[in-house]
């Protein structure tokens, strides 16, 4: 584990509980919804961190058909590095076999210790079918679920599944209408290969990134023509040239631990370090 995601975790000095919001998704490629969804929970519910992880190995889709585990991590990290707020951690890529949620937020829930709660955000649209997930309905009894949807939602699809919930269970549902951003990975995949602009859909350092490494071709459509950056040791590395210097060089999230005006106390992480709905993958 790195370093950087343990000290991420770590309890705030001023004693008050942490509040972690996560959002996994495939991340192929990363886009602005994603980041929409995650600031407005973050200021919304009071988070003072948003996790985000790239899915290893996504057990719903077939592999050939997701670009390289690492490209989608750095692409990542290359799209959180300007919010302290947030950081990009490849727990599910180092973690051999498929990458279920509930596993993940299990870890996550045991590394941040028993004061934290954690608030696991999701589109919609990925919400009504959490009974067909690994560990079903439980995952709400590892962590909190901020459902993003779009104004004037949720959809009778959603409203049945909440009505359907134990109350217990339905108290730890939070529905959060967002901006919609039209858009989707699939669109933007769609869009590289046929030649067409993805400025303003995704951050300029994603979009650089993806021309750079030669991602989303026509010629090799759904995986990665190019070889991924090696993350810098992990035994199942890909093959390629050595990793580019990240945002902050670290192998693990966007760079630094949490800053000093975190740790003394503050409601910032300070300069710590440079995914239904309307969040589709």
């Amino acid at each position: 584990m790195a370093r950087g995601l343990e000290e991420w975790l770590a309890p705030r000095r001023d004693g008050r509980p942490l509040q972690l919001g996560v959002l996994g998704g495939t991340f192929d490629p990363i886009h602005i919804g994603h980041l929409v969804a995650a600031e407005a929970a973050r200021t919304h519910f009071g988070l003072d961190r948003v996790l985000f992880v790239p899915a290893g190995r996504p057990p719903h889709k077939d592999p050939a058909a997701v670009t390289e585990a690492e490209h989608r991590y750095r692409m990542t990290v290359l799209a959180t590095a300007g919010n302290p707020h947030f950081y990009t951690t490849r727990l599910e890529l180092d973690r051999e076999g498929p990458s279920y949620t509930i596993d993940t937020l299990r870890q996550l829930s045991a590394m941040a210790g028993p004061r934290a709660t954690v608030y696991f955000i999701a589109g919609a649209d990925s919400v009504i079918t959490l009974p067909s997930w690994r560990g079903g309905l439980s995952l709400l009894d590892v962590c909190r679920l901020i459902v993003v949807t779009r104004p004037g939602l949720p959809g009778a699809a959603l409203q049945r599944f909440l009505d359907a919930l134990p109350a217990a269970r339905r108290s730890r549902v939070h529905v959060l209408p967002i901006p919609e951003i039209g858009i989707s990975s699939t669109e933007l995949r769609e869009r590289v290969a046929a030649g067409r602009s993805i400025r303003y859909l995704v951050p300029a350092a994603v979009e650089d990134y993806v021309y750079k490494y030669g991602l989303y071709r026509a010629s090799a459509p759904g995986a990665a023509e190019g070889r991924a950056p090696g993350p810098g040791g992990p035994d199942d590395a890909p093959a390629g040239g050595s990793p580019p210097p990240g945002p902050g060089g670290a192998a693990d999230g966007n760079g630094a631990a949490p800053a000093a005006g975190w740790a003394a106390g503050g409601d910032d992480p300070g300069a710590a370090q440079a995914g239904g709905g309307a969040v589709r993958t």
